[in-house]
């Protein structure tokens, strides 16, 4: 996420922990959170309603007016790099014509270790 923030600079890109304060704080170590949003829900009470747990299950997409792009995009976990493919044409609309993105791999799972990242 943090890679394609930094190279879609028209898009804003924002990572919710719902899980406390503590994993968001983690997150931000292990990104370097420094072009998307990092942010929390304190308590269940403020959790969004239809939705679950996403990250590498997939993502929420927003146009800059609030409206749903898409409400869960293909999960990483069931589709691998193919799912990162499917984020970046639905993102591909809302970039610039004058700015050609350059944008990298966002996720690289670690060698011997599927799920840690992904709870």
């Amino acid at each position: 996420m943090e890679k394609w923030a930094k190279s879609i600079p028209e898009v804003q890109f924002l990572c919710v922990c719902v899980e406390s304060k503590q994993v968001a704080i983690e997150f931000h170590r292990m990104f370097r959170f420094q072009n998307a949003v990092n942010a929390y829900i304190p308590s269940r009470e403020y959790q969004p309603v239809g939705y679950g747990q996403l990250g590498c299950s997939g993502f929420v997409i927003s146009d800059r007016k609030g409206r749903f792009v898409s409400r869960k995009t293909n999960a990483y976990l069931q589709y691998g790099e193919e799912a990162f493919t499917h984020v970046e044409s639905l993102l591909a609309p809302f970039i610039s014509t004058t700015h050609t993105p350059k944008i990298e791999p966002a996720f690289l799972p670690r060698q011997g270790n599927t799920n840690r990242d992904c709870k």
